[in-house]
């Protein structure tokens, strides 16, 4: 087994088969200049760690624990793996501001709709609202999904829904909360949302789901119901 992928691919992951659209959606809202790229470097006469660190805008000790370096030695015609931002230099001279409304404003699908964050908000309730994921909320205003929101924050949101599926007031009133539900042979979107009075769109929003493919037994969902209507 190699501790390290080829640099240049190509790169094959398994993962579970009923989390891969939620993977490849994932990492599609990555935002680029969180990405690293690598390459392979061949030690050359007069080369060292401070003068390759330098040339690559790393450091030494980066260097030395990505390639298991016991020491500061290396060798002419050595291979060293090295990390590089995948995007230009120009892209960091950025301010947080400037690179947040980079952010905001690339172009996705969807009606752009600017939304400032009232006391009380949570990413669920802004994502049910427009008919996306808490995830992809997050992305588009280069956001974790468990990062605290502030009273009159301004969000970009790529909404899927021409018209809010709740208002502030019924939000408020709602009682709601997260359940997990496991998947049972015969569920189908359609029996799940009815069992607990959501909407199909909904449950596969919050779970990133594919409407096309079908539910596994034993799979886990998260859904948001108000425990009024809850079976």
């Amino acid at each position: 087994n190699r501790w390290a992928t080829n640099p240049d691919g190509p790169h094959r992951l398994l993962v579970p088969r009923e989390n891969a659209e939620q993977f490849r959606a994932a990492l599609a809202e990555f935002p680029d200049e969180q990405r690293v790229s690598w390459r392979n470097y061949t030690v050359r006469s007069g080369d060292s760690l401070n003068t390759i660190s330098r040339k690559f805008s790393t450091t030494p000790s980066v260097l030395q624990q990505v390639n298991r370096l016991d020491g500061d030695l290396i060798r002419i015609g050595q291979q060293l793996l090295i990390p590089s931002a995948s995007k230009g230099s120009d892209a960091y001279a950025l301010s947080a501001a400037q690179r947040l409304e980079r952010t905001q404003e690339r172009q996705r699908d969807g009606q752009k709709v600017r939304y400032t964050v009232r006391r009380g908000d949570t990413f669920w309730d802004i994502a049910r609202e427009h008919r996306v994921s808490v995830r992809q909320v997050a992305a588009w205003n280069g956001m974790a999904p468990g990062d605290p929101l502030i009273a009159g924050k301004e969000l970009v949101i790529w909404s899927k829904s021409a018209s809010p599926t709740m208002t502030a007031s019924a939000r408020n009133d709602a009682m709601v909360r997260r359940v997990g539900y496991r998947v049972r042979a015969g569920d189908s979107l359609a029996k799940i949302a009815n069992r607990f009075s959501v909407n199909v769109q909904d449950i596969a929003s919050w779970n990133d789901l594919n409407m096309d493919r079908y539910l596994q037994p034993g799979q886990s969902l998260v859904l948001y119901v108000d425990i009024r209507n809850s079976p």
